[in-house]
């Protein structure tokens, strides 16, 4: 089930993670370029703000152009995720430190593990406001989660 690596120059790349873990930030920060619709897709609650669809973005590194999928944390959007986890040639998987491995996580963990394994990178994000603590427990929960995949 696991896709093949990519033989062309660009790379599919999907960003995923629990809701609020900071997807769409990370994407804005490191893409070069985004569609007209990557980052607008949102609705507001309170003063976050919840991707609902795909979001796709562009960057280049190391001469590869890789394709940026921000996809939703909701679990009632599970379905957008899925559909595009199966193009997936690399995932990186935000996890908040505040907050740790929470629901939606572990199902996009899982889903990493189905289609590019060895191609995952996990970020620990907001460590800036989180307790040391969290952050220590978070560190470990992923090296352990990583054991597993």
């Amino acid at each position: 089930m696991t896709s093949q690596p990519s033989t062309s120059s660009s790379l599919n790349c999907g960003i995923l993670g629990h809701v609020d873990s900071g997807k769409t930030t990370l994407t804005r920060r490191i893409a070069d370029m985004g569609s007209t619709s990557a980052f607008d897709a949102h609705a507001v609650t309170d003063i976050r703000r919840n991707t609902l669809d795909l979001g796709f973005s562009t960057m280049e590194i190391g001469g590869r152009r890789l394709a940026l999928i921000d996809c939703p944390g909701h679990s009632r959007l599970i379905r957008a995720v899925l559909a595009a986890s199966t193009v997936f040639d690399m995932a990186i998987v935000v996890i908040d430190a505040i907050s740790g491995i929470q629901p939606q996580t572990a199902e996009h963990l899982l889903l990493a593990s189905l289609f590019c394994p060895h191609r995952l990178i996990l970020v620990l994000n907001k460590i800036d406001l989180a307790a040391e603590k969290n952050v220590k427990v978070c560190i470990f929960d992923m090296f352990i989660t990583r054991s597993y995949i």
